[in-house]
C-alpha cells in the first residue's frame, strides 16, 4: 500500500503481515480525494475504523493540518503509530484505541470539530450502524465538514441521520463511497 499523491506520494505505508484489516483501495482513495480536491488542505481530519490509516495519511501529504486516528485493533494501532513515524508526523496526529462510537463521545466532550470524517468499517461490521443513529457524529463536524463513508450497502438500506444531507454518492465495484454535509441538498 503506498501514498498515491501530495508531499509523500510514492511512499510504503506498513501493514498487518496478515490481513485483518481491508484497506481501500488506492483506486477508491484516489476517488475520495479527487472529489475532495481543496477541502482536505489545512482540515482537521477524524480517520474513524483506522485500519493502517491509510485515508489519514493519504490526507497529511495532500496538505491536512491534522488526524486523528481511531481503531480499536492494538496490532493496527502500532502499524499507524509506526507510518507516522516513518512519514515524521508524529507530531500532526493523535491515536485513540478503542471503538468509533466512545470516540465520538469523547470528541464532543472535548468540544472536538472536524473539517472531514472518514469512516470505512469492515463490511461486517455492525458498529456502522451504531455510530450513524449517534446524535454525537453531526455535533464533531465543522460547519462545513465533510463526511465520507466507504460500506457496501446501497445507501437505501440506512437512512441518512437528521442535520446531515448526502451530497455525494458512487459505487466502485461492490464498494459504495457517500459524502455527507450538514443540512445540505443533493
Amino acid at each position: 500500500m503506498r501514498i498515491i499523491a501530495g508531499q509523500f506520494k510514492g511512499r510504503r505505508l506498513w501493514s498487518p503481515a496478515r490481513s485483518l484489516v481491508r484497506p481501500t483501495s488506492e483506486r477508491v482513495r484516489e476517488a475520495v480525494f479527487d472529489v475532495l480536491g481543496q477541502h482536505v488542505i489545512a482540515s482537521r481530519v477524524l480517520d474513524l475504523f483506522a485500519g493502517t490509516g491509510a485515508f489519514g495519511f493519504e490526507a497529511l501529504s495532500r496538505g491536512a493540518a491534522y488526524v486523528s486516528f481511531v481503531e480499536r485493533n492494538s496490532a493496527s494501532v502500532q502499524i499507524i503509530k509506526r507510518n507516522a513515524e516513518e512519514l515524521g508526523v508524529r507530531d500532526r496526529v493523535s491515536v485513540r484505541v478503542g471503538g468509533a462510537a466512545q470516540a465520538l463521545n469523547f470528541f464532543v466532550g472535548a468540544r472536538e470539530t472536524f473539517d472531514v470524517i472518514f469512516m470505512d468499517p469492515p463490511y461486517d461490521a455492525k458498529e456502522l450502524d451504531l455510530v450513524w443513529r449517534q446524535p454525537a457524529l453531526s455535533r464533531v463536524m465543522s460547519q462545513n465538514g465533510v463526511l465520507v463513508v466507504e460500506s457496501r450497502r446501497t445507501s437505501s438500506e440506512r437512512q441518512t441521520p437528521d442535520l446531515l444531507s448526502r451530497t455525494f454518492a458512487r459505487r466502485y465495484g461492490d464498494t459504495l463511497v457517500e459524502m455527507f454535509r450538514l443540512g445540505e441538498e443533493e
